[in-house]
């Protein structure tokens, strides 16, 4: 009997004191007995739960019909139990619900029926499945390739890939496993990133490199690979984790940019049109798969193409080309082009303007035709950029793209080529006049003969300042800022998972930390919490979320700070099918951003300084023509006055020559002054002189050549005013303000000059009565070259008053105007003074 009671009293402890909750029920569902274990897990007090229904416990609403203990009790009273690890929800006094796990086994207790059922709260258990499953499921939809290699076994053979590493690659996964990646090289394994994946495998450590892999139908394809060994518990290496993307298009963009970037050095240095022709050429055919190029040029006298570049072509298809003319008037495949259009032939077989040359194309394999005309800064066709495809079907947008950035190369090219032909021409065009001038003065007087020769000798001083502009237009365009190259590093971003309560389920990636992202792994962390986003971004972030979970797939940008990232949404399914969460892949596109605004400043400065060229060249024709017709009309009439009472009439047109002569000296000063100071070879010599003094001398003169009917009123302290200032530049600007307001003013005006001193500067007035400037163009008047539309037809470089800003701010003074057209303008100079 005491052994007995002793067994009683072992199995009460073992009772109390298991982890497991333990209830004894009877056949009415009542409950007779339960440990500390079942109370606590339901939030009972002691002997709370005795005579209870094991309905208030766990309600009829959670049980599956085989869940019911009277039920199997009844149905299966011979079994030593009726079923193991049944998952239903319990119900805690408080109302709470949790997920549990019950084991039901039925016995006999002293003649009673009753059910013993063991329970766990399996709550712990269900987050990590829940975890496990998110994980899973963003591993397998994530746009990266992943595969798991096994370190243990040799050769280190793949035992996992997701579904990206098979659309990457286009191997299924029953292909790919049991191998080593080295299958992706085939023969190609001379690569340096396959050294660095080699030595850090033997090493077991991680690495990153980029490689060429190629594709199972043999297209090749680059992938940027991040390498993790995976340790055990013992600090064993077990496995090897491989993320891949593929950046072929990136490699791509980054060789087109920096052939590019060599094609614009090739113009800036004028090297040869096909050389610059046959570089474009070899990045689309480069870029675009199973395709060949050529371009051709306008003859503008016959209209028609030539070639300039094809290189890969068969010959008798471009002798074909050559021989369709522009004037036919059957419909030839290069007439859209010359036309300023475009052309779009995705079948050559099928389209009727290739009827006459189709058997041509067809023989050697081309089966579509895309060309784009190459048009000039002025909108003038002057080529077509031709495209041939061994396939027939129309280019991408991204091959439309290139191939219309390459046209534009190849317009600034030929054009650039054109212009220095024709400068050439304008050069030798000049020389020759020049010279036949210069013989026919020098057979007439000896001093006709010394001012034809100072003016030869102006103009060769003028073709040395062409040289130098070109020149120094060169060493500015070679010098421009080149591209920046693309950032390789992967990942180069950070993945987030949300649920549909906007918590954080998920946050991986290197640039987490940059962000501050990582302290918000081990919180309960939700879309409200994240510091980098402002509150409009975080509503807009959980309306993506929605989004997401409602099935859409997104894809946008954001900028946070300085930093540029590319986004893509994914919605993500559990165990069940269900959508109950959003992946959201984060991308920094920081690096492509500003490369591609570099490209775009490039592409601005080089049209800004074709328009310079161009603009100077005309300039500089006009400017020059009209004295030289002057000096050669003077020099015809003088050669017919051989009278001795023709004297007088000689020394008229004699004075004429000089003043020409006079006019073309000014314009070469101001094209040497302008050459001085860009490159910053202009220094102001400072000395102390009387400002009143100078301008009085200078107005004097002026006063002899001024035209009849034009008043200049001048004037000033009665006392010396001085400048510590250089003289020769300050006689210039008054010069060039002065002499505007003279030749912009119609008869019977006045012209006011009037100079100044306060305590802090000393000023200088000009006004006059003329024409004004427009309102429009006032914004440009000190910009080089410039001349307003109501000054066309006035002599004029453009160049003055540039060249006046640029003296005023090397001596710190400030220049400033107000005019209004057809009432005149008022220029005001003002100088600190030196401290005495």
């Amino acid at each position: 009997m005491s052994k007995e009671l002793q067994d009683i009293d072992l199995l009460n402890s073992i009772f109390q004191s298991s982890i497991e909750g333990i209830l004894v029920i009877d056949a009415n569902d009542t409950i007779l007995k339960c440990n500390l274990a079942s109370e606590k897990l339901f939030g009972y007090e002691t002997r709370e739960l005795i005579n209870q229904k094991i309905e208030n416990l766990i309600p009829n609403k959670f049980r599956k019909p085989h869940q019911d203990p009277k039920e199997e009790y009844k149905a299966n009273t011979k079994t030593s139990n009726i079923e193991e690890d049944l998952e239903s929800w319990g119900l805690k006094k408080d109302g709470s619900q949790f997920p549990l796990k019950i084991n039901l086994n039925p016995t006999i207790i002293k003649g009673r029926q009753v059910v013993i059922a063991f329970l766990v709260d399996i709550t712990v258990q269900k987050t990590k499945e829940a975890l496990f499953s998110i994980k899973n499921n963003a591993l397998a939809s994530t746009s990266n390739g992943i595969v798991i290699a096994d370190a243990q076994n040799i050769g280190n053979p793949l035992i996992y890939c997701n579904e990206a590493f098979t659309k990457i690659t286009g191997y299924t996964q029953k292909e790919a496993l049991d191998k080593n990646c080295s299958f992706l090289q085939n023969n190609d394994r001379n690569q340096k990133g396959i050294g660095v994946m080699k030595n850090a495998i033997a090493n077991g450590k991680g690495c990153n490199a980029i490689v060429r892999n190629y594709k199972k139908d043999g297209t090749l394809f680059w992938n940027d690979i991040t390498i993790t060994p995976l340790f055990n518990e013992a600090n064993t290496l077990t496995h090897f984790i491989g993320v891949q993307s593929e950046v072929t298009n990136k490699i791509k963009q980054e060789d087109l940019k920096n052939q590019t970037r060599k094609i614009l050095e090739f113009i800036a240095q004028d090297k040869p049109i096909r050389t610059i022709s046959k570089k474009i050429i070899k990045i689309v055919e480069t870029q675009f798969k199973d395709c060949l190029a050529s371009i051709l040029v306008l003859d503008k006298e016959h209209r028609t193409p030539h070639k300039l570049i094809a290189p890969n072509l068969p010959k008798e298809f471009i002798t074909d080309s050559e021989n369709s003319s522009f004037n036919k008037k059957k419909a030839t495949y290069d007439t859209p082009n010359f036309l300023r259009e475009e052309s779009i032939v995705s079948n050559i077989k099928e389209n009727i303007l290739w009827k006459n040359h189709k058997e041509v194309v067809l023989t050697n394999d081309l089966k579509a035709y895309w060309s784009f005309p190459i048009m000039s800064s002025t909108k003038q066709t002057l080529g077509t950029f031709s495209v041939y495809n061994k396939h027939a079907r129309e280019p991408s947008k991204e091959e439309k793209e290139i191939a219309l950035d390459m046209s534009y190369l190849a317009s600034i090219a030929i054009e650039r080529h054109h212009n220095v032909i024709k400068l050439l021409e304008n050069k030798k065009n000049l020389e020759k006049h020049a010279q036949k001038l210069k013989e026919k003065v020098a057979s007439r007087t000896s001093e006709l003969t010394t001012t034809v020769q100072k003016l030869v000798e102006s103009n060769l001083s003028f073709e040395d300042q062409i040289e130098e502009t070109l020149a120094a237009q060169k060493s500015a365009i070679a010098s421009k800022s080149l591209l920046s190259a693309i950032a390789k590093n992967f990942p180069n971003g950070f993945i987030l998972v949300f649920n549909a309560d906007f918590k954080m389920l998920l946050v991986e990636g290197e640039a987490i930390i940059k962000l501050g992202l990582d302290k918000m792994i081990f919180k309960e962390t939700t879309a409200d919490d994240i510091d980098m986003f402002s509150e409009k971004q975080k509503i807009k972030l959980k309306q993506d979320i929605l989004k997401t979970i409602a099935g859409e797939h997104l894809g946008f940008e954001i900028k946070y700070k300085n930093l540029y990232f590319s986004v893509n949404t994914i919605p993500l399914a559990d165990s069940n099918t269900v959508i109950s969460s959003a992946l959201f892949v984060y991308s920094n596109i920081t690096t492509q951003k500003k490369i591609e605004q570099d490209s775009q400043n490039a592409l601005e400065k080089e049209q800004e300084l074709n328009g310079l060229k161009s603009q100077f060249i005309s300039m500089a024709s006009h400017e020059f023509r009209t004295p030289l017709s002057a000096i050669q009309t003077s020099a015809i009439l003088i050669g017919k006055q051989n009278g001795v009472e023709q004297e007088p009439k000689r020394e008229k047109y004699v004075a004429q020559i000089k003043k020409n002569v006079k006019q073309l000296v000014v314009i070469l000063n101001d094209f040497l002054s302008l050459s001085k100071l860009e490159e910053g070879r202009v220094i102001a010599h400072m000395q102390l002189f009387d400002f009143v003094a100078l301008s009085k001398t200078l107005i004097e003169e002026v006063s002899i050549t001024k035209k009849i009917g034009k008043n200049i009123l001048f004037s000033s302290p009665s006392e010396p005013v001085f400048l510590n200032l250089d003289p020769k530049l300050v006689r210039h600007i008054l010069m060039n303000l002065v002499s505007n307001a003279i030749k912009y003013s119609p008869k019977n005006t006045d012209i006011n000059i009037k100079i100044a001193e306060s305590d802090l500067f000393v000023s200088l007035e000009v006004k006059d009565q003329g024409i004004g400037i427009p309102e429009q163009e006032q914004g440009k008047l000190f910009e080089r070259f410039f001349r307003a539309k109501n000054a066309q037809n006035i002599e004029g470089t453009g160049l003055g008053l540039h060249i006046v800003k640029q003296y005023v701010d090397l001596m710190a003074g400030t220049i400033d105007f107000k005019s209004t057209p057809d009432k005149g303008t008022t220029f005001l100079i003002k100088w600190p003074k030196q401290p005495k």
